[in-house]
């Protein structure tokens, strides 16, 4: 998400799938400010919201990869 030369540090990672520390700021700042506040004022909500973050990421890429390939001879009928 972040264009940067020199990459932060992830702060949480699931297989080959990191998220840096600007990226959860971005992400932060583009919550609805009452859901921030909650995230940011409880140090196990932050870490379920990066799990979640985590999980759809993982998500979206596995589904990535599914739409490149044929239904693979599966009966429709």
């Amino acid at each position: 998400m972040v264009n940067e030369t020199t990459p932060a540090p992830a702060v949480a990672k699931l297989g080959a799938i990191t998220i840096s520390s600007n990226e959860v700021q971005q992400l932060l700042r583009a919550m609805p400010e009452s859901e921030r506040t909650k995230v940011k004022s409880n140090p196990e909500d932050l870490k379920n919201w990066l799990r979640q973050r985590l999980a759809s990421e993982a998500l979206l890429r596995e589904a990535s990869k599914g739409m490149g390939r044929t239904s693979g001879g599966q009966d429709t009928h």
